[in-house]
């Protein structure tokens, strides 16, 4: 159930920030990506439980962000950067206020110019721990 949960918040969370949504493993992003602004989030992975009935829940997140960037100058990579920066930030601040989200940890963003796809996009990637409660 918190896996779903947290799937689904994340999606409606991105899709409200006008981001297509996917939830893939990386070697099936090209595959899946059919237009952009795209959001993926990558399998969470389960660290830790807490609990028997009631108690918590953490997993480990990989969310990338993705807009067009085959024409993009370098100044303006570096504005679609930022933006994708600031929307991952805004989309797990805004999780972390959720009902069965405890926390938000160890957030780390990275924007790279190595390609997640053939379809020479700018991309930035977020880790974070979530902790859910059941």
């Amino acid at each position: 159930m918190n896996r779903s949960y947290l799937n689904n918040t994340i999606k409606a969370l991105a899709e409200a920030k006008g981001y297509n949504f996917h939830d893939s493993e990386s070697q099936h992003f090209a595959e899946q990506i059919k237009g952009y602004p795209t959001i993926v989030l990558e399998p969470p992975k389960f660290i830790e439980m807490e609990g028997r009935r009631h108690g918590k829940i953490s997993y480990s997140i990989r969310l990338h962000a993705m807009e067009e960037g085959a024409k993009l100058t370098a100044d303006a990579r570096n504005v679609a950067y930022a933006g994708l920066e600031t929307d991952l930030i805004e989309i797990l601040m805004q999780l972390s206020k959720e009902k069965l989200i405890i926390c938000v940890e160890s957030l780390q963003i990275s924007c790279s110019n190595a390609q997640l796809t053939p379809h020479c996009e700018v991309a930035a990637t977020a880790t974070a721990k979530i902790t859910t409660m059941f």
